[in-house]
Parts: structure tokens; sequence; C-alpha cells
């Protein structure tokens, strides 16, 4: 099965570094795969005029993969939005999110320099825009053809990452970034559960990918396998 995919270089407006969007397809079907943030919308969306887009698929409820929903929504405004079964509820609305829970239970306990901070970011999360989710997919279906859903938990609860059997590439939200010429764990100490974001590496490495692409770092194609196994050495001493 032909698969196709092209990535979106955006620039973070909080540090600067890019990250990585992507429009996976197979034929005339295209799916928008993360938005960025609200202040990088201008940018996505002028990639996006040349493709029809049958969806927008949302790998995890962080801020900086689904800020730009509410430009999406009103450029696309009968696109639907697909996410995993787990993080559907909070991407709709109907319950908090867990990275705002996470936010609001450890702010007390944060040095007195810290709280200014976090209470933005806090607030930054209370009034994120939430929009329903269409289709929820579980782990090993097939999202479009020649791509499958893979389940990679542990960043948060309900994280996806796409695999093309075909290609062996590997769509990696934030399951893996790529930072210094190696492969990690996105921000370990704020996994939601860092056994399961360790766990989803070796289902990662499992597959064999011969190419990933990292939210995070962008394309990795060299070296995977011997980082993925570094890896988990490296958490199964801690």
């Amino acid at each position: 099965m032909l698969t196709s995919f092209s990535t979106i270089a955006l620039k973070s407006p909080v540090d600067g570094s890019l990250i990585f969007p992507c429009i996976i397809g197979s034929g005339e079907d295209w799916v928008l795969v993360d938005t960025g943030y609200p202040d990088t919308s201008g940018d996505l969306l002028k990639q996006l005029n040349s493709y029809k887009l049958k969806a927008t698929l949302l790998t995890h409820d962080d801020f900086d993969h689904v800020g730009g929903l509410s430009a999406i929504r009103k450029t696309f405004p009968t696109l639907p939005f697909w996410s995993s079964e787990p993080e559907a509820h909070a991407l709709s609305g109907l319950v908090s999110s867990e990275r705002l829970l996470q936010a609001e239970a450890g702010f007390d306990a944060l040095p007195e320099d810290m709280k200014s901070g976090a209470a933005a970011f806090i607030e930054l999360l209370r009034n994120q825009d939430r929009f329903e989710i269409k289709t929820t997919w579980q782990d090993g279906q097939e999202c479009l053809p020649g791509w499958q859903v893979i389940y990679t938990p542990g960043h948060t609860r309900g994280h996806i990452s796409l695999f093309a059997p075909d290609s062996l590439t590997l769509i990696a939200g934030d399951a893996l970034v790529f930072a210094d010429g190696r492969l990690e764990i996105a921000n370990p100490h704020y996994a939601l559960d860092l056994a399961a974001a360790v766990r989803s590496v070796a289902r990662i490495q499992a597959l064999r990918p011969t190419s990933i692409l990292c939210y995070h770092g962008g394309w990795v194609k060299e070296g995977i396998d011997d980082m993925l196994e570094e890896l988990q050495r490296i958490y199964a001493s801690m």
C-alpha cells in the first residue's frame, strides 16, 4: 500500500525551536497530524492550501499539539477531529485535561519564583478551546490506508503514534524526541506515567522502524535501533 507524508516545520513561539506537524495520506485522503500553537496557525494554514483534508488527528492533548485547533475550525468548519479514545473526553471539553490536573496538583509545591509562570500556564490550559472529537481510534486500527494507529501511552494516558508498515515509517508525536543527536523520552519529569513511556519505547523498537518523525527534533533515519535500545537501558537503571 502506497503511503505518503509531508512534514510541516513551524517555529515554536516559546523557545524558537522547530516543531513538526505533518500530513499523511494515500490517494485523495489527507489527514493533518497535530496543529502546533495558536501563534503558528498562520504558517500552518499556508502549508495546507494544496491539500484536500479529510480530518485532523491529534496524537495527544498538549497545548503545543492542539493549540492550532481554533484556526483549523475557522478555516475548515466541517473538518472532523480524531484522537485515541482515552484522549477524547478531555479534548472534547467533557473533563479536565491530564496536563491541567497535573499542573494544578503540583502548584503548591513549586518554589515561589516559579509560581508566576506556572499560574500563567494553568490559566492557558483552562482557557484552551475544546472541540468535539468525531472519531476515536483503537490500538492497531488503520486510520488511513497504509497507516496504523499505535497506542504509545506514558507522556499522556492516551498518546498515540502512527506507523506505516510498508515504509517502516513512524510518526512518534511525543512518544520520542530527538535532541543532541539521540532519541529521548519527551520531558520525562512531566510524563504522566514514565514506566508506561519506557514500555512504549520498547513497543516502537519492536516495529523496527527505519525512519521516525519526532514532533520535537524532526526526522531520524540512522542508528534508530541502537538508540532505542540504549534509551531503555538508561531508564531500566534508574
